[in-house]
């Protein structure tokens, strides 16, 4: 005599869980099961009394949060806020000093990029000023060069002059 044999979904509509819940009691407390064709979960009819059992243990552990009854007194209430309102300015402090540490951060790097590019400029205006040096002594020994040479120009026509 064969045995029924039960989907992931029939077990779950036999307990009133959904198909991941039964999948993952599978996995939590190897339950036995065989694989049909398709790819679906079979489980044999004697292994539903572990289902039952797994559902049962879970009941006891479970208690909604209508059947708990705590009180919580004002006073009790109180404390937890004002311990939550110092937790809350504790992270505000932190958050206002890591922010300062970033912009201190920033400021020092700013200086730095500031000071590397005062260096630079220094370096280029000294280049400037050796390159205006070296042309002005080049203007000078140019405007020297043409006064001889008008010098001598002067003086050749005077002497063609004289003698003419």
């Amino acid at each position: 005599m064969k045995s029924h044999v039960y989907k992931t979904k029939d077990v779950a509509n036999t307990f009133h869980v959904t198909t991941g819940t039964v999948l993952k009691w599978v996995k939590k407390h190897d339950i036995p099961f065989s694989v049909n064709q398709y790819g679906h979960y079979c489980f044999e009819e004697k292994h539903l009394s572990l289902f039952e059992d797994i559902k049962n243990q879970n009941q006891k552990h479970y208690t909604p949060q209508a059947e708990r009854k705590e009180t919580v007194s004002a006073q009790q209430l109180t404390d937890k806020m004002a311990g939550l309102e110092e937790k809350i300015k504790i992270v505000e402090r932190m958050v206002s000093n890591k922010a300062d540490d970033i912009v201190s951060f920033q400021l020092r790097e700013h200086r730095k990029e500031v000071q590397d590019i005062n260096k630079r400029l220094r370096k280029i205006e000294e280049r400037l000023y050796k390159i205006e040096e070296t042309s002005k002594g080049w203007k000078e020994e140019a405007a020297g060069s043409t006064g001889k040479k008008d010098k001598r120009r002067i003086a050749n026509l005077l002497s063609v002059m004289k003698t003419s």
